[in-house]
């Protein structure tokens, strides 16, 4: 399963936790994607960025403010971070 999620130079661990709950929770292996349409993502407040715009699924990300005009990926959602997340996809 390809996946990807926000890297840099400051470590931020619940970005960093998505290969450990894939491979355990999901039993399977993967494979970090830098460019193109990942399976899924898992972790962070991610869903406003460009690389993921076209990924499957979201499991746990969300969104740290709310603007009605931004747009979120069309992706089958199995679970989300709090209220903001919630309201911006109703």
């Amino acid at each position: 399963m390809t996946y990807w999620y926000w890297r840099s130079n400051i470590p931020n661990a619940g970005d960093a936790y998505n290969k450990y709950l894939v491979e355990h929770i999901y039993d399977c292996n993967t494979k970090y994607v830098d460019t193109g349409s990942p399976d899924a993502c898992f972790c962070g407040s991610i869903l406003l960025n460009k690389h993921i715009r076209n990924t499957k699924y979201v499991v746990g990300c969300g969104l740290q403010r709310i603007n009605m005009n931004d747009k979120v990926p069309n992706s089958v959602y199995l679970a989300i971070r709090g209220k903001i997340t919630k309201n911006i996809l109703k």
